[in-house]
């Protein structure tokens, strides 16, 4: 699988799960561009049922994106990378058709799936050059 995002990257980790897509599209619209300890306190508060998000917990599809979390924390410390300086980008997509393999026509021939991937990139706010030559930029229009 590609990921959504390859410049600039410091660790990644995807996974394909068995959970909602619709769940796992809320919260990573939630935790989405924060600061990677915040986002898996946040997770971890979801998991917890401490906080929810629309009224549901949306437990299943936490667990996974909390276990997706530990393996991309886990890649980001063998390439000893630190994680206070960090932002997770975090995006979920419609996985693979899957198939029952047993007649269940009450419940649906088909399971759903969901393709997972989080980005770790370094934290960087507007660099002084740039400043400069926007400043640069108006002065010479004048």
């Amino acid at each position: 699988m590609k990921y959504a995002i390859n410049k600039d990257v410091l660790a990644k980790a995807c996974k394909t799960a068995r959970i909602s897509n619709k769940a796992a599209i809320k919260i990573c619209r939630k935790i989405n561009r924060l600061k990677f300890q915040k986002a898996v306190s946040i997770i971890n508060d979801l998991v917890s049922k401490k906080i929810s998000l629309e009224g549901k917990y949306f437990t299943s599809a936490a667990k996974s994106i909390q276990n997706l979390l530990k393996e991309l924390e886990a890649n980001a410390k063998q390439k000893n990378i630190d994680l206070n300086s960090t932002i997770l980008f975090i995006s979920s997509h419609k996985g693979p058709t899957l198939m029952r393999s047993r007649r269940k026509r009450k419940f649906g021939i088909y399971i759903k799936s969901t393709n997972l991937q989080a980005v770790l990139k370094k934290h960087e706010g507007m660099k002084k050059e740039k400043v400069q030559e926007n400043e640069g930029k108006k002065d010479s229009t004048r």
